[in-house]
């Protein structure tokens, strides 16, 4: 593989960690406040607004599943042959596996399944950081 290639590799990985971070890592987060909500319904709406209505635009609104599953089919492979950029990518399946079982159910989440979905939601930011800022320092290091 040429040094050329593996700069586009990397640069792609750049690419692809960042529009995560900013589609979906910043998203989920997007309402919540410094201290989780003492109110079990303010909770839920808030959750209901960042995981379900995650971004909004002109054909509607779409979840933290569907961002990060579109994202997945179309740049996951990216990341399979690295794996410390991997780990973190694993880390947001996880959360997003957790969100897809209980999004369905949110209207009748008790308040420590609601504070398991905040939970799942503060990794994705989380991890999505990390990834970005992993994928960027991997694509510095192949411009030297």
């Amino acid at each position: 593989m040429s040094p050329s290639s593996l700069l586009s590799i990397a640069e792609r990985r750049r690419e692809a960690a960042a529009r995560l971070c900013h589609d979906l890592g910043k998203s989920v987060r997007w309402l919540a406040p410094a201290v989780t909500e003492s109110s079990v319904a303010a909770l839920r709406e808030r959750l209901e607004s960042d995981l379900v209505r995650t971004r909004r635009g002109p054909s509607g609104a779409v979840g933290a599943v569907e961002i990060f599953d579109a994202w997945r089919q179309e740049t996951g492979s990216l990341f399979e042959f690295a794996p410390a950029l991997g780990l973190h990518v694993t880390a947001i399946a996880q959360a997003i596996e957790a969100m897809r079982a209980a999004l369905p159910r949110l209207a009748d989440l008790e308040a420590s399944d609601l504070s398991v979905l905040d939970d799942a939601s503060r990794v994705v930011a989380r991890e999505s950081r990390a990834l970005r800022d992993a994928a960027a320092v991997g694509a510095r290091s192949r411009e030297r």
